[in-house]
Parts: C-alpha cells; sequence; structure tokens
C-alpha cells in the first residue's frame, strides 16, 4: 500500500499513527468559502472614490486612501484561488479606482488654483502696498 492509498484510512485504523488535525489545507492562507464573497474593502474604496469627487477638500486623502485599499484588495484578489471572491466586488472596487483617481485630480487641482490665487493676491497687495509707502 502506498502513501496516497495510506491517507484514506481511518487513523484509529492505523496503528501507531497519530490522529490528523481537523483542518483541510487548500493550498493557501485563504480560507475556504463554499460561495464566492466580496472583497473586504470594495465597498470601501468605492465610497471614498466618490466622496474625493464630490466633497473637494477631504478629495485630496480620500483619494489616495481609496488607491491604498484598492492596491491591497487587488493584491488579495490576484493571490486568492479562482472563485474566492466575486467578480461584482471587483467591478466596485475598480470603479472606487476610477473615481479616486479623478477626484485626486480635480482635487490637486483646486489646490493648486488656490496657491496661485493666494500668491497672485499677496503680490497685488504687496504692491499696493510698497507702492504707498513712498
Amino acid at each position: 500500500m502506498n502513501d496516497f492509498d495510506e491517507d484514506f484510512i481511518p487513523s484509529d485504523a492505523r496503528p501507531g499513527k497519530k490522529k490528523r488535525p481537523a483542518t483541510i489545507d487548500r493550498g493557501g492562507s485563504f480560507p475556504y468559502y463554499s460561495t464566492p464573497q466580496a472583497l473586504p474593502n470594495s465597498t470601501a474604496v468605492l465610497v471614498l472614490g466618490i466622496v474625493s469627487i464630490v466633497v473637494w477638500p477631504t478629495g485630496i486623502p480620500c483619494g489616495i486612501i481609496s488607491l491604498v485599499l484598492h492596491k491591497k484588495d487587488k493584491l488579495l484578489y490576484n493571490t486568492a484561488p479562482l472563485g474566492t471572491f466575486t467578480e461584482q466586488s471587483f467591478s466596485a472596487m475598480n470603479a472606487g479606482r476610477i473615481c479616486g483617481i479623478i477626484g485626486l485630480c480635480i482635487s490637486s487641482f483646486f489646490v493648486f488654483m488656490f496657491l496661485i490665487y493666494f500668491v497672485f493676491v499677496f503680490l497685488i497687495f504687496g504692491a499696493i502696498f510698497a507702492a504707498t509707502t513712498h
């Protein structure tokens, strides 16, 4: 009898063998689910991406956080066995990434424009002040 056949014999029927653990190793550190599950942060990525577009003062931090969470979930999706996670959660995660990039760009543009505006106003008032003191 070879080692393969021996695995199917109950542990009490094999003399001198220890009992096998009840867990089954499925070839990875991921839990085995009978039905596909949603990615853990897909909804958070989508919400943060939308918030980064709609509420522009928080667009830069929300956009960055959505991109970081997307990277973590994409790594999890790519390393998990096929069928572990749903395609809908993967699509929502990608949509959140796109929204996060758009929100990050819009917010960065607004911050840049405000900086230009304040520098321009400072220069104008400085020139007016300098002209009136002489």
